[in-house]
């Protein structure tokens, strides 16, 4: 407790001791001010995104960059040796600064703290770059090859909820493996090393079948496994997507379907609820979304080119276009895209 009586977190405990460790000798620095700071510059650093990081985030960092123990949040820890060591790692602008790059990257993947459901999944990323310094230029291949890997890591891991449990072992294994890279994101040893802990990877069928089943667009997973889609594009800088209803989910309430459409009340129903499924929506660039609401949906489906449905997924069906088949829609569409993901995601097993 403090001095008023309030309980202390693990982290506000850790902080002091770092601060009190830090403040001795020749080179004293507040660790509490500035950590506080830069979490402050991380949370202002995209507005539009709304993170939320917190101290907790940093010292997870700063242990897993400064010691070769496993990253936990327990006292022998923060030996005086270990506080040293941090220390050093943070007075060192290449710590910072390579956290800020990897918030810069998931941005220009899309994310925003809606999808970005594990902040320590950025971490083995900061380390990669930290150690590696590797050349994130989307327009030169190897740019473009190193963005490709962390953004398949960051998906497999959000979507497979690999921090949920025993996250500091993840975390561990992540460094170790990228210590022993020669360069490349060490995207296929991590996955193996946490095969072996029995954690899920990747995009296997039975994967993509509970993915498929759970995610809808209320999902915090939607965006990330709709990205699947446009891996290659994805992570490419200036991509700016928005999640959107094939089907316009006003065509699909009840009422609309009743009263207009003559539907009866169950199927109308049914229908309603499967607006939201993954499988009926789509992501577009905010020019395309504007497009397409200006525009009935009959008239706007037959606009769509062959290079569009391949891409989206879209069957070539066409009178799965049609309201009455919308049921049929979203279970040939699910089955496109769980054949796209398998398919583009085969390398990397």
């Amino acid at each position: 407790m403090n001095d008023g009586g309030t309980p202390l977190s693990k982290s506000e405990i850790l902080l002091s001791m770092a601060t009190a460790r830090w403040t001795e000798g020749e080179d004293s620095v507040d660790a509490r001010e500035q950590i506080t700071n830069f979490v402050d510059r991380l949370n202002g650093r995209h507005t539009d995104a709304n993170f939320k990081f917190s101290i907790d985030f940093v010292l997870k960092a700063l242990l897993t960059f400064g010691t070769d123990t496993i990253p936990q949040y327990r006292v022998g820890n923060f030996s005086n040796e270990n506080l040293d060591r941090m220390q050093v790692v943070w007075e060192d602008d290449g710590f910072q600064r390579s956290i800020e790059q990897t918030l810069d990257l998931i941005v220009e993947f899309g994310l925003d703290s809606r999808s970005l459901t594990s902040h320590n999944a950025l971490i083995p990323i900061a380390y990669y770059l930290y150690h590696h310094n590797p050349t994130l230029d989307w327009t030169a291949t190897e740019g473009l090859e190193t963005r490709r890997r962390i953004h398949y890591w960051l998906t497999s891991a959000l979507l497979n909820g690999t921090f949920n449990s025993r996250p500091d072992e993840v975390l561990d294994d992540a460094r170790d493996e990228i210590d022993a890279s020669s360069g490349k994101f060490p995207l296929e040893q991590i996955h193996r090393r946490m095969r072996g802990r029995g954690k899920v990877v990747g995009f296997s069928e039975d994967v993509l079948d509970t993915l498929l089943e759970e995610t809808t667009y209320r999902s915090q997973k939607s965006f990330l496994l709709l990205s699947l889609l446009h891996f290659g594009e994805a992570v490419r800088h200036g991509r700016d997507y928005q999640q959107d209803h094939v089907f316009p989910q006003a065509l699909l309430e009840k009422e609309t379907l009743v009263e207009k459409y003559g539907f009866d009340e169950p199927t109308a129903r049914r229908y309603e609820e499967s607006a939201g499924h993954i499988a009926n929506l789509q992501l577009l660039t905010e020019e395309e979304n504007a497009r397409k609401r200006e525009m009935e949906f009959e008239a706007w489906i037959q606009t769509r080119t062959e290079a569009y449905r391949d891409t989206h997924c879209i069957p070539d069906d066409e009178d799965l276009y049609q309201l009455e088949n919308f049921p049929r829609f979203v279970e040939e569409r699910e089955q496109l895209i769980r054949e796209r993901v398998i398919e583009t995601f085969e390398e990397f097993r």
